[in-house]
């Protein structure tokens, strides 16, 4: 298991995140591992944490700005995906957007 703050590995029934103090006992952590566990989702669990400590500091009226980049291939789709789970069990709105992929840019 993960720490859903910082992404670490934790020890078996520890009650905090040896690494950022985060409180492990939280509903957040239960529904981040449960929506991970169920998906297969390998990896990336720090990056995952950080996405998810956003989303509490946005849930929790803080505002926060979160820009995934990097080459393709790399799994930034599913980690979004990924992440999307966990904010939709949440009850976080997920909304979805695309950069245009064609040939030349749009007219618009």
């Amino acid at each position: 298991m993960f720490c859903p703050k910082c992404g670490h590995e934790k020890p078996q029934g520890a009650r905090s995140c040896d690494f950022c103090d985060q409180d492990l006992n939280t509903p957040s952590d239960s529904t981040i591992t449960d929506v991970v566990r169920s998906s297969g989702f390998v990896g990336r669990q720090r990056e995952l944490g950080e996405l998810t400590s956003a989303l509490g500091d946005a849930i929790s009226g803080h505002d926060r700005q979160v820009l995934l980049g990097g080459d393709p291939g790399i799994s930034k789709t599913c980690i979004v995906q990924e992440f999307a789970a966990i904010a939709d069990a949440r009850r976080a709105d997920v909304f979805w957007g695309h950069c245009y992929e064609g040939e030349g840019a749009p007219p618009y």
